[in-house]
This record gives C-alpha cells, structure tokens and sequence, in this order.
C-alpha cells in the first residue's frame, strides 16, 4: 500500500501584479497547481445567462475579474497492490485512487439548461459562447472527480513439472491479464481521471501462453 499527500505553496513573488501572466494564474500562499477563476453568481432567471462577480467594478466581465483561486491539485493518491498464491496458481491485483475534484463536465447537464424567463437552474441558457466558457472556468461549476479504479489484475498458472518434463520443457505458464476493469466514482463526466475531456483509459483483456525450452 502506498499514498502520497502533495503539498505546494507559492511563498513570495515580488511584485507579481506587474506581470499580468503570472498574476492571473499564481497566488501568493496558495498551491502552484491552480487557478484564478471567475466568481460566478449563478445562473440569471431572467436573462439565462450566467452573472459574474464584476471584480474590479468596471461594468464589464472579463480576464481583469478571474481573482477567484481555485487549486487544482490531487488531494492524495495511491494504490494497494497484493499477490496471492496457491499451488501453481497466482493471482495479482492492483487498485490505484485519487481524491480531487474537477470541472462539471457531464452532457447530460445541457437538459437542465435555462430555457424560460423564471427557471431557477444553474445551467446556462445555450449561445454565448463567452459565458459559456467563462462558467467552465468558474470557482463554482466543479464536482468531486475521486475514484478508486480497478488498474490491473492478472492469474497465471504453472503447469505441473509432470506436465512440463513429459513435454520437455523447462517450464509452461498460462495466464490472463486485464486493465481498467472497474471504477468507483461519483464524477458525472466519461471519466474521472481525464476529467471527461479526452478518451478515458481502455480497457483491455489480454491472454497468453508462456513457454521456456
């Protein structure tokens, strides 16, 4: 069994506001591994479009009003690895976790979109391209992404040395491997660990025959 618990902080960056790359992604006393993110109010029952916190009160909602940090790194993570054998049998099985969370990123929200002045819904009305972004990368719009995911499992057996001479073989090993076979998960999306934005891992069933003359 193992686990890693990841800290970071950015301790000093003097005079970081002048460097308007730096002062829209970093934030003293916070992780490296994060963001500043729109601070959005909800969904307008009126318009059906998302409503900002106009940060800087300029009238206009833009990157000037992403002062909002939210960190973007893996609470903890690990795995538990165990083998079990039994005569000529051996069975391997790893399990990896994690504990974050992400972006909503589920298709289905789109059902729960505004559609009519009054609805009371945290999805935006479709269109508006920039809103529409600018919710994704809200302080708000993020769900628990942790999982507990099946990596590997692996049974192999040898053949029996009566079985192996007969054969004039120095040994025969038959064995059946799979990958990402299972996951446990809350997260909404196609998959936690790609955050539901690219293809999630396959999964893969793979048998054989080991033989040594």
């Amino acid at each position: 069994f193992n686990i890693t618990i990841p800290e970071n902080e950015l301790l000093e960056f003097p005079d970081i506001e002048e460097f308007a790359v730096f002062d829209a992604t970093y934030e003293v006393g916070q992780p490296i591994l994060g963001r500043k993110r729109y601070g959005l109010i909800g969904v307008n029952p009126e318009t059906g479009a998302y409503d900002f916190i106009d940060f800087n009160r300029d009238g206009t909602i833009n990157t000037l009003d992403q002062q909002f940090f939210v960190p973007e790194v893996q609470e903890f993570f690990g795995g538990l690895n165990n083998a079990i054998t039994y005569k000529g049998f051996r069975l391997d099985i790893f399990f990896d976790f994690v504990k974050q969370d992400a972006p909503i990123s589920d298709p289905l929200n789109v059902l729960e979109r505004w559609q009519n002045p009054g609805d009371i819904t945290n999805i935006q009305k479709l269109g508006s391209e920039f809103r529409l972004q600018a919710g994704r990368a809200s302080n708000v719009l993020r769900e628990d992404a942790s999982f507990i995911r099946l990596r590997n499992v692996s049974l192999s057996w040898e053949l029996p040395n009566m079985w192996i001479s007969n054969a004039k073989l120095q040994s025969a090993r038959l064995y059946v491997q799979g990958q990402n076979l299972a996951t446990i998960t809350s997260f909404t999306g196609w998959d936690p660990e790609t955050g539901g934005t690219t293809l999630p891992p396959l999964r893969m069933i793979t048998t054989g025959v080991q033989l040594s003359f």
